[in-house]
């Protein structure tokens, strides 16, 4: 009999301990369920991106079509929600830093980009900047001329042209032959929320 009562109370403890652990996970993931809802509520900006990039530009004194390449990336940084927002105007590039709920102006920076002023050398070249324009754009599906950047350049001795695209968040770089054609190099980087 005392074994009997034994198994009994035994069991009843066992039960008692699967409920109160199954109760406690539970507590605990709605606990971290609420936390995480609770950071990703820190991220909600009130401004959008195309409020932010229209701010931007108003500063910089440009219109909309004076711009092309534009990027613009939500960013966390020490307890300020922020974005950051980049776009170019002729050889100028232009970076902003804008507080994502009140639209305030953090940071401001822009630097001419002498580099990727006309092509020099061109004329040696069997391959034009319009071929070579092309077959860089041929590659990524979608892409236009606004979203472009080529030069013409020595590397090694030899002619090339370099250049990038900036597309749907993904920044490809690319090297082509002045004399073949040829894509020389290749390469893309996406970038995110989280870079």
């Amino acid at each position: 009999m005392k074994n009997k009562g034994l198994k009994v109370l035994t069991g009843v403890l066992a039960a008692v301990s699967i409920f109160t652990m199954a109760g406690g996970l539970a507590v605990g993931a709605a606990v971290v369920k609420g936390e995480r809802a609770g950071y990703e509520a820190n991220f909600k900006a009130k401004l959008t991106e195309d409020e932010v990039l229209k701010i931007a530009r108003e500063d910089a004194d440009l219109k909309e079509k004076e711009t092309d390449r534009s990027r613009v990336k939500l960013d966390y940084d020490d307890g300020i929600l922020s974005y950051d927002v980049e776009f170019y105007s002729g050889n100028k590039e232009y970076d902003y830093e804008i507080d994502a709920n009140s639209g305030e102006i953090l940071k401001v920076d822009y630097e001419i980009e002498r580099e990727f002023q006309e092509p020099y050398g061109s004329a040696e070249a069997k391959v034009s900047i319009e071929e070579a324009t092309k077959t860089a754009l041929a590659q990524v599906s979608g892409a236009t001329e606004k979203e472009l950047r080529i030069k013409a350049d020595y590397d090694d001795g030899r002619l090339i042209y370099e250049g990038d695209i900036l597309h749907d968040n993904v920044e490809y770089e690319f090297e082509i032959s002045a004399e073949t054609g040829k894509i020389l190099s290749w390469e893309s980087e996406k970038h995110s929320f989280w870079d």
